[in-house]
């Protein structure tokens, strides 16, 4: 479960404390925490940042979205690769390169792997859920 938590969470720390303590909240005393209460309390945790990232979203020139929404489905890659972009249906690599660098501005996206992921840890779960 701990496992679990950490990959929702990237092991941020705030992100993590929120996530345990949302969990720790809705089990039930002495009982064991399941994958289906994780996902009730990921749930609620998104639920209550919604308009935090509500406001991120609106704000988003239309290529940051579509960047944020490809970063969320496949974390990691390399984003200006030809493949990549066909695949999530993004710009041209001049156009994603501007946007991953406002982005990393921002602090909303950092570098992973071999490319970039978003950097706010609930951020890229509420996109997959309420966006794509």
């Amino acid at each position: 479960m701990v496992e679990s938590l950490l990959a929702i969470t990237h092991c941020h720390p705030y992100g993590t404390q929120e996530l345990a303590y949302t969990l720790w909240e809705i089990t039930e005393r002495r009982a064991t925490a399941t994958a289906e209460l994780l996902d009730e309390a990921l749930a609620r945790v998104l639920r209550a940042e919604n308009a935090h990232f509500q406001r991120i979203w609106e704000e988003a020139s239309r290529a940051q979205r579509q960047t944020l929404a490809a970063l969320a489905a496949a974390p990691g890659e390399a984003p200006l690769s030809a493949g990549y972009r066909r695949e999530h249906g993004l710009p041209g690599s001049s156009t994603v390169q501007r946007t991953l660098e406002a982005l990393a501005e921002d602090e909303l996206v950092d570098r992973y792997r071999s490319g970039y992921r978003i950097a706010e840890p609930f951020l890229a779960e509420w996109i997959l859920r309420y966006e794509t």
